[in-house]
């Protein structure tokens, strides 16, 4: 069978850094070939390396879900790499 969904929960956590890289590089080729993948991760670096789009869930509860460029210019302050807003938010709540 050929996947056209994966959904995985953190796949890369635990990994090594040379491991996670090849793991990353394999959804950016599934990707290529029309596989919607869907991951949860901690893992900022992930989100900015291989995600089209954010579903940013804070307390249990889908808070915003759009583009990575509409999440970026909505939430993000001048200066501040995704880390920081995810962090920003998490800290003072989506609606500061």
């Amino acid at each position: 069978h050929k996947a056209e969904i994966l959904i995985l929960d953190e796949p890369t956590s635990g990994l090594d850094p040379f491991s996670r890289d090849e793991l990353l590089e394999l959804f950016s080729q599934l990707k290529k070939k029309g596989v919607a993948i869907f991951f949860s991760t901690h893992i900022i670096s992930d989100i900015e390396k291989c995600a089209d789009n954010i579903v940013y869930i804070s307390g249990g509860n889908i808070v915003a879900a759009m583009s990575k460029p509409d999440f970026v210019t909505q939430f993000s302050m001048p200066g501040e790499n995704l880390e920081q807003t995810f962090l920003r938010l998490e800290r003072g709540g989506i609606n500061e």
